[in-house]
């Protein structure tokens, strides 16, 4: 049997100091969009003293009332059609799909204003005959074209999706289907109230360790507008456990849009209370990082938070000691209690944490380093993507070099080893591994285990993490190959809803055919720095949001 596992170089995720402007999947657009068209562009002129209006002749309606042969002007301020940097393949032709909403009829608009505006993002162009998407290339800058792969596994960066952009008439196939699950959302959104648990099910799947679920990069700049609208319509129902149990669904949702929807008091009862899921207390805490608000408040805060530091569940444990304030006097209430926890843990995910938040509350000198060596690690698992993390208490780089996957499971033991090839090397380190199996594993429930060699300038270490569980549930879902039609007279079929993008760095191998005949491939894709582009093409990464 063959495993191979997709290594993806994540960089530390955090806050970004200037905010990007986000890019959208095709059912994030169609939601938002009142006309959706195929339509060329047949001119320009100056529409208002600091907009210029591209004149464009519609050729297909999707959605809408706009009809073949109307005249619409849209401004394609901040779009960059075909920046020099990126040396695209060609031109891009004249027609255009455009993703519009309709200015608001009520509102006083000046004279020749434009009727229509682009939904953020929502353009795409055509060159020798493929689609591109755009995305905001670097920062600050304009949206620029990016290749327009299988949707949604394109947008967020999930490596399946291939690399070929789609043809016009595999879009077209791709929108159809987005029209689709946009109108089903929009019915749901109309009356939240009986539809709770519709709702959170466009939020992301029920259970977050199916290995098909879907993968989605930090770095890629996507927002999934489906579950950030879902979940603020779930906050106006005032069922806030329901509220933070679909936010642990979700990926790629706008926390700063959220945290203005929800009851901050609610929020935090949710957190404390022993009673309700593990997903939702973590989501309450995380979500909590948002809050702002009197000095009273945030102090009160702080104290919960904090004293969920001896909660049982090692999960909430974990996410509390991420969650500090480094402002006072909130940075000496989290401080003290990180230091008087730090004795009494012994589960890696939570002393990872507390280590990271004593070196940025400055505490780090308080702490017996002796308890747990140098670097502290952490590994956690979701669906077919696995995390590694690692943090050094003076600073000193590590990277990891090999490692032994253990997969168990009622039928027994497998173990698969791996070449890792020296990635990492940082003492604040992260490092994200996607996994496939060549056969498929069998259906059930797997413990995951990771043994990771680590080496530093003056040292190494063999390092053995609990990563958690792998849910296998279908050994050949009926996910289509990137871009390639169905055969037999069958309908395409829909990837599952997850997003893309990768960028092949190297290909390391390595056997050992006493390990249960297990081989592994490990590709790595440096997501932090790389972008799925035309070849020759440069530019900045996104920074984490």
């Amino acid at each position: 049997m063959m495993i191979v596992a997709l290594a993806l170089l994540l960089g530390r995720a955090g806050r970004a100091e200037a905010a990007m402007m986000k890019h959208h999947d095709l059912v994030s657009l169609a939601l938002e969009s009142d006309h959706i068209v195929l339509a060329t562009r047949t001119g320009e002129r100056k529409s208002a003293p600091y907009s210029t209006g591209i004149d464009h002749v519609v050729k297909k309606a999707y959605r809408g009332t706009l009809a073949p042969n109307d005249a619409v002007q849209v401004d394609y301020g901040g779009y960059e059609l075909n920046p020099v940097i990126l040396r695209l393949p060609g031109a891009p032709s004249a027609d255009v799909i455009l993703f519009l909403k309709r200015f608001d009829e009520k509102a006083e608009r000046a004279p020749g204003m434009l009727e229509h505006y682009l939904v953020p993002s929502g353009l795409r162009i055509f060159i020798d005959g493929r689609a591109y998407r755009f995305e905001q290339g670097w920062n600050p800058g304009p949206y620029v074209p990016v290749p327009q792969g299988p949707d949604p596994f394109d947008v967020a960066g999930d490596p399946r999706g291939g690399s070929e952009p789609l043809t016009l008439a595999e879009l077209e196939r791709a929108l159809e289907r987005a029209i689709t699950r946009a109108d089903h959302v929009r019915a749901l959104l109309r009356d939240p109230s009986p539809n709770v648990a519709a709702l959170a099910a466009e939020v992301g799947p029920e259970d977050t360790r199916d290995f098909d679920g879907l993968v989605v990069n930090p770095f890629s700049g996507w927002e999934d507008l489906v579950a950030t609208r879902s979940l603020q319509a779930i906050a106006t129902t005032n069922d806030a456990e329901s509220f933070c149990d679909a936010l642990g669904r979700a990926q790629g949702v706008n926390l700063l849009e959220l945290r203005q929807k929800v009851d901050k008091a609610r929020i935090l009862d949710i957190a404390t209370n022993r009673a309700a899921s593990p997903r939702a207390r973590v989501a309450a805490i995380e979500l909590s990082q948002y809050f702002w608000g009197p000095r009273s408040f945030m102090e009160s805060m702080s104290r919960r938070i904090a004293s969920l530091l001896d909660d049982p569940d090692a999960r909430v444990r974990a996410a509390a000691a991420g969650a500090v304030n480094t402002r006072e006097p909130d940075a000496k209430i989290s401080g003290a209690a990180i230091v008087a926890r730090w004795p009494l843990e012994g589960d890696d995910a939570v002393r990872y944490a507390m280590v990271r938040s004593a070196i940025a509350l400055g505490i780090l000198g308080q702490l017996d380093t002796t308890r747990a060596p140098s670097p502290v690690m952490s590994g956690s698992l979701r669906g077919r993507a696995l995390h590694l993390r690692w943090v050094s208490y003076d600073g000193s780089p590590w990277r990891v070099d090999r490692g032994e996957i253990t997969l168990k499971s009622s039928t027994g033991e497998r173990r698969m080893p791996m070449d890792m090839g020296g990635w990492g090397y940082a003492g604040d380190g992260s490092l994200g591994i996607l996994l496939a199996f060549d056969p498929p594993l069998d259906p059930g429930v797997y413990k995951v285990e990771l043994m990771a060699r680590m080496t530093s300038a003056q040292d190494h270490q063999d390092r053995r993490i609990a990563l958690g569980e792998l849910l296998v549930t279908d050994p050949n879902p009926r996910t289509a190959p990137a871009n390639q039609p169905a055969t037999s007279g069958e309908e395409p079929v829909e990837p599952p809803r997850v997003p893309k993008r990768s960028a092949c760095a190297c290909d390391l191998a390595s056997t050992d055919d006493d390990m249960d005949t297990f081989g592994l491939a490990a590709i790595a894709v440096a997501i932090a720095a790389l972008r799925r582009r035309p070849p020759g093409a440069r530019g900045r990464p996104h920074p984490p949001r």
